[in-house]
Parts: C-alpha cells; sequence; structure tokens
C-alpha cells in the first residue's frame, strides 16, 4: 500500500526562489538524465553565507545530518523521512539551524 505525503512548504520562502531546475536534465557530464533537481534562490551564487532559511516540504523526521568538505567548502547536507517509502536530501547547505546542532548533541562530525 503507497503512502501519500503531500508537500505544505517550498524549500525556502517562495519570495526568495529565483530558479528551479527540475530532474531529468541531460546537461554536462552526465551520461544520464539526473537524479535531482536545484533549487536557488534569488542572488543565490553571490548571497551570503545562510541567506535562505531552509525548511522541509512537509511533517517528518530528519534521519542523517553530515558536514563534508568540498575544497574550501563545507558541504552540510541532510536527509528527512516522511514514511518509510519518502524521502528528501538535501545539500550543498552553508550551515546548519543551532536548533538542529542542539538536538544533534553535537554528535555532527566533519566528514572530511
Amino acid at each position: 500500500m503507497a503512502c501519500a505525503v503531500q508537500f505544505g512548504a517550498s524549500l525556502f520562502e517562495l519570495d526568495k526562489l529565483d530558479i528551479i531546475q527540475p530532474m531529468g536534465q541531460m546537461v554536462g557530464g552526465y551520461v544520464t538524465p539526473i537524479d535531482h533537481g536545484y533549487m536557488f534562490g534569488k542572488d543565490g551564487f553571490t548571497a551570503a553565507d545562510d541567506a535562505f532559511a531552509v525548511q522541509s516540504p512537509a511533517k517528518g523526521y530528519v534521519v542523517n545530518i553530515s558536514m563534508t568538505r568540498r575544497g574550501d567548502f563545507m558541504d552540510h547536507a541532510l536527509t528527512i523521512e516522511f514514511t518509510c517509502t519518502h524521502y528528501v536530501y538535501y545539500s550543498n547547505m552553508t550551515s546548519f539551524s543551532q536548533k538542529l546542532m542542539d538536538a544533534d548533541g553535537g554528535k555532527i562530525e566533519d566528514g572530511n
């Protein structure tokens, strides 16, 4: 039996949203359609770190959090589970909220 998940929120505030690049593009070095999409905020590439507050699109549970160094960039990523078959994965974030850091009890480790 399939479990439906109704999204009630955008990745971040709609008035700050500029570009949505959907899944399935055939660009760059990808040899098959890409299996992920992108959302960019206004001035996304020149905006200050933490310019956009990321939010969950539905009620769920954070089941994985990580930080991985990519050159000079520390990539913050997390996975939110809505049901046993519905997840969302966010990456390329610049930081986690203090609330999330506190809930984790300081266990987030640099994946370097």
